[in-house]
């Protein structure tokens, strides 16, 4: 019975330190107002989002395939195609970042290489603070 507690236990700890990718595209179809590239994984466990289409809040956690120059170049290209003005950035070899703004909200893009599945991406989509330009 110890044995199985025991198994039961260190499942329940695996289970909340992993990711829980979802690969369906319909898990990024209510975000309308962001590019997100083909073939990303969501994490449903670091994402929590209120609001959809252009009027949500929170953070969108996946992973994508791609190294992290090549996600870094895209999220600066498609940003702006998709309305967005680029605040400032943040380049590091292991870690980048990106900041833009639109009408009432500011996004940053956190974007961290792995080895084993690409570049996993946070958005973190918060109020603009009046007074912020």
């Amino acid at each position: 019975m110890k044995k199985i507690l025991a198994g039961l236990f260190v499942l329940t700890l695996m289970g909340c330190a992993s990711p829980q990718w979802s690969q369906e595209r319909q898990n990024f179809d209510r975000f309308k107002d962001i590019p997100v590239p083909e073939r990303s994984l969501l994490d449903n466990r670091e994402t929590s989002v209120i609001g959809k289409d252009n009027d949500w809040w929170g953070v969108i956690a996946f992973s994508a395939p791609y190294n992290l120059g090549a996600i870094f170049e895209y999220y600066t290209k498609e940003m702006k195609l998709f309305g967005w003005t680029q605040l400032t950035f943040s380049r590091g070899d292991f870690q980048q970042s990106l900041i833009f703004t639109k009408n009432n909200r500011i996004a940053q893009i956190s974007f961290t290489e792995h080895a084993l599945d690409g570049t996993h991406i946070k958005f973190v989509m918060s109020p603009r603070t009046e007074g912020v330009e």
